[in-house]
């Protein structure tokens, strides 16, 4: 294992995630389409949320944050539009790797059910 793995697995390891993920030993990360549809589900990145406050000076809080959000809004506007872009692009990519994955899992399948034919065959022929 070179640095870069060894990083990338402490990384893993120490960030606040459930235990099945921060084992490291294994490589099964749980139901692969569940999490799929996690990331589908939340690919989306809200630009605008709704302003509440039930403080004795809600309304000048509510109307002190509609005006910092106007004015920050041509700079994060771009930045929310393209990590939207990505995050769909990446969900795409993502359920790709999925499909191929089955693919080559079932392909898999079908190599070892005919090795296992071979051999088979192979030790008919050699008691013959």
């Amino acid at each position: 294992m070179n640095d870069i793995e060894k990083t990338n697995a402490g990384i893993l390891c120490d960030r606040n995630l459930p235990q099945e993920v921060r084992d490291c030993d294994s490589p099964d990360f749980g139901d692969l389409e569940e999490n799929l549809t996690l990331i589908f589900a939340n690919c989306e990145v809200a630009t605008v949320r709704p302003l509440l406050s039930e403080r004795v000076l809600g309304r000048f809080i509510i109307f002190a944050k509609r005006i910092i959000r106007r004015c920050m809004s041509f700079y994060v506007t771009p930045i929310v539009t393209d990590q939207n872009k990505y995050n769909k692009l990446t969900s795409v990519c993502l359920e790709d790797v999925l499909f191929g994955m089955e693919e080559l899992s079932e392909r898999i399948k079908t190599l070892e059910d005919e090795n296992a034919n071979l051999r088979r065959f192979i030790g008919s022929m050699e008691h013959n």
